[in-house]
């Protein structure tokens, strides 16, 4: 063991060659159940390694105990809360420097060695600093939900910065805007382009690990002359500002593509269901005139209004062979019919 320029002045270095070299300040009073930190500085050019050894006196014998890797030439530093168990009063603490090959001298050097008691800090807060500005929570904040995706807020008698938190889930996408023309109307009320004038994401907060909570200073929010900001005679603010979950204006927007997908698709269908060619229609094979005689034999249609849409010719090269089976169908019937009527006629004039 030898004495050594240290971190801060004078440290401790311990050689190890066939050994493991160790020291110890002796025993050092503790009291149960307190947490206390320990702390140490250590280096090396040799070794690859060092190490402590921290034992209490309890009924159990509780040991810490560490290798450190050493890594560098340079200070590292070790700092570790260790609770002291119950029943113990005094700890014995240990540095060491260990052998390699039995031939190399691993030295290591310790500095800026201290075990001490750490306060109880548990439902304490400490006061690090004092604000410049003292901040007054507006004279009245009112909410209106509109969805669960969007609220309107109204302030009233803003005069200094203020903090306000909303009950809804944490997330960084939700922002609290000024309700103006730049996100309000017709297309600025959905559309995510918009560039809203907005409390800023660096003063956007977790309040309680899973609230919404931001810091809004209304001077600077209604530098540009929004038409959401009314100035008071007193030098106060009134706000009208909306608290928005921004991703939901994506949603509108794929909504309004996929319903104008779906609208675009059932018209397609309707015109080319209009659009599809069509056979004529037979509006009268034969038809004998009111009040003839029995004599009497009339046709007054064979053929009604024959024609065909316009056609590209592969849908009339497609159509051909099936209007010409019912255009023969059509004219045998007619002929038949034709044929019977003249018969009956003959008889009746035999007669």
């Amino acid at each position: 063991m030898a004495e050594v320029d240290g971190k801060k002045g004078k440290g401790l270095e311990l050689s190890a060659t066939r050994h493991i070299a160790c020291t110890s300040p002796g025993l050092l009073a503790v009291k149960e159940r307190v947490r206390m930190l320990l702390s140490l500085d250590y280096r090396s050019s040799s070794s690859k390694e060092g190490g402590y050894y921290l034992g209490f006196n309890d009924p159990k014998n509780t040991v810490f105990s560490e290798r450190l890797p050493i890594a560098t030439k340079n200070w590292q530093a070790l700092s570790k809360a260790i609770q002291v168990p119950e029943g113990a009063t005094s700890a014995s603490l240990v540095l060491y420097a260990y052998e390699s090959d039995g031939k190399t001298a691993n030295k290591v050097a310790y500095d800026n060695v201290s075990l001490i008691e750490l306060p109880d800090l548990t439902d304490r807060y400490y006061l690090v600093s004092d604000p410049q500005l003292n901040l007054k929570t507006p004279q009245k904040i009112d909410f209106t939900l509109l969805s669960p995706t969007m609220k309107t807020v109204t302030v009233t008698e803003a005069s200094t910065p203020f903090y306000m938190n909303m009950s809804e889930a944490f997330h960084p996408q939700w922002q609290l805007q000024l309700n103006d023309s730049r996100v309000n109307g017709m297309l600025a009320g959905w559309w995510p382009f918009v560039s809203p004038t907005k409390v800023e994401e660096s003063k956007h907060y977790k309040l309680d690990d899973f609230l919404n909570g931001w810091y809004v200073e209304p001077e600077k929010l209604c530098a540009d002359g929004s038409a959401a900001c009314t100035r008071n005679s007193d030098g106060s603010y009134n706000m009208s500002m909306v608290v928005e979950f921004f991703p939901q204006r994506w949603f509108y927007l794929g909504l309004l593509v996929s319903g104008t997908t779906l609208f675009g698709c059932l018209g397609y269908l309707v015109w080319a269901w209009y659009k599809k060619p069509r056979l004529s229609v037979w509006d009268e094979m034969m038809v004998a005139p009111a009040g003839a005689g029995d004599g009497a034999l009339s046709v007054k249609s064979i053929l009604g209004d024959q024609h065909l849409a316009a056609q590209s010719p592969l849908e009339m090269w497609s159509e051909r062979g099936y209007a010409r089976e019912n255009a023969n169908l059509a004219q045998q019937t007619v002929l038949t019919r034709t044929r019977e009527s003249v018969r009956l006629a003959v008889r009746k004039l035999k007669r």
